[in-house]
């Protein structure tokens, strides 16, 4: 996850037309708010995932 957020703010950085939206902005609190986003999306998609597994397992029990 971090190296994806470092990455990301790397590059967005790096282009001139983006760069000065982050001008004077806490970029170490914004490389660590996304990570904790893009952590707690994640973790809802496996939740999800893992409930449509169940129901499919449970479905083919039937």
């Amino acid at each position: 996850m971090k190296a994806a957020v470092e990455l990301f703010y790397d590059r967005v950085l790096a282009d001139p037309d983006l760069a000065g939206y982050f001008a004077g902005v806490d970029m170490v609190e914004r490389r660590r708010h996304l990570a904790l986003m893009l952590a707690a999306v994640l973790a809802d998609v496996q939740v999800v995932l893992g409930q449509v597994r169940e129901q499919v397992v449970s479905a083919g029990d039937a």
